[in-house]
This record gives C-alpha cells, sequence and structure tokens, in this order.
C-alpha cells in the first residue's frame, strides 16, 4: 500500500492526473460561462492537456489563467465567429425541422453537419497553434487549415471523441443523467486530454 502511495508511483500519478482534470475540467467550465469567452477557455485548457501529456510539471491553476490570459485576443478573435456560424446552424436545423419534405430535410441536414465539422476541424487545430506557437492570426489560420487536412484521420478521431457524448445522449438517451454528470465532472477536460494525445506527434514535429 506504502508503494501505491507513493508519490512515483504510476497509482498515485493516475489519481493525481485524474484529480487535475477534474479542476481543469471545472475551469474551462467557468471560463466558458460568458459564451464568447470559450475559445480562450478552450485554448487555455488545450495548453494543460498537452502539458499533461508531455508530463510537464504544470500547476493547473496559474497555467490555465495564463494561458487563458496569454491567448484570449487570439482564440476570441476567431471564436466569436465561429459561434455565430454555429448559431447560424442551430437555427437553420429549428428552421428545416418545420419542413415536410424528407428528401430537402435530409440535404440540409449533411450540409450542417458538414458545416459544423468543417468549424470543428478548424478549431481543433487553430487553439494548440495560437497556446503554442508565436504568429499572427491570418498565419495561424492558414497552419489550422494545412493541419486539418493534411492530417486528415487524426482530425477525423478528434471530431469523433468531440462528438461522442452528443451521440451518445442521442442512442442511449436512458443514459443522459450519467452523460451529464461525466462531462460535468472530467469529460470536456478529459476528451481534451484524449485529442491532445493524438495531436501530440504532430505538434512535437512542428517545434
Amino acid at each position: 500500500m506504502a508503494g501505491l502511495l507513493s508519490p512515483d508511483s504510476r497509482f498515485y500519478q493516475s489519481w493525481a492526473s485524474a484529480a487535475d482534470l477534474v479542476i481543469l475540467n471545472l475551469l474551462m467550465i467557468l471560463g466558458s460561462l460568458p459564451l464568447f469567452t470559450a475559445g480562450a477557455a478552450f485554448t487555455a485548457t488545450t495548453r494543460i492537456t498537452a502539458e499533461m501529456v508531455r508530463e510537464e510539471e504544470t500547476y493547473v491553476w496559474k497555467s490555465w489563467w495564463r494561458a487563458f490570459r496569454e491567448n484570449f485576443r487570439l482564440a476570441t478573435l476567431v471564436w466569436v465567429p465561429a459561434l455565430a456560424l454555429l448559431s447560424g446552424f442551430w437555427l437553420e436545423e429549428r428552421w428545416i425541422s418545420t419542413m415536410h419534405s424528407p428528401v430537402l430535410v435530409s440535404v440540409f441536414l449533411a450540409f450542417i453537419l458538414l458545416g459544423v465539422a468543417l468549424i470543428g476541424a478548424f478549431l481543433l487545430w487553430y487553439f494548440p497553434l495560437i497556446c503554442h506557437f508565436e504568429n499572427n492570426l491570418t498565419t495561424h489560420a492558414a497552419n489550422a487549415v494545412r493541419l486539418a487536412l493534411g492530417y486528415l484521420p487524426r482530425t477525423l478521431l478528434c471530431l469523433v471523441l468531440i462528438s461522442l457524448p452528443a451521440l451518445l445522449a442521442l442512442l442511449l438517451p436512458q443514459m443522459l443523467n450519467a452523460i451529464g454528470i461525466f462531462m460535468v465532472a472530467i469529460g470536456g477536460a478529459f476528451i481534451s486530454y484524449l485529442i491532445a494525445l493524438i495531436q501530440k506527434p504532430v505538434l512535437a514535429r512542428l517545434s
């Protein structure tokens, strides 16, 4: 038992990482409450989970807050237009739900899903780039597009991870409460951690 509780043991480190993810998830939720700040909150979370994946020593609260402040401008300048587009897609989905043609509904839904996926794929790479590298917005945006397309299998896997909670909620409505509790407790930060694992080799090559 003493060995398990040793700070150098895998068991202790795993529990410490889980506790860090719980704190990180809370910070991300609080930082996203005014929706326009969510981009900076996601960026800061991306930064911390990347440090955790690289097994770097990090102080979750201090590091998260510093990353939030340092990347706020570049994150928000892209996040706000993306949020507007996502809101437009949501309103369009509400509108097409009133249509009576199944074919048209399917076509419009396909375009909406494609649009959401494209925005998600772009942001998945844009947020890590701005918190790891110094550059202007245009260059970061262009690089995010290149990475999203150049590493398409990784991009698609990340999109699946992000979509998984919503898909499970749709397919297993009886598990909605459990999924909600998981997402509030640790889910967002945990998904960010998995994405950081997927992106780690790519970002390491760019460093």
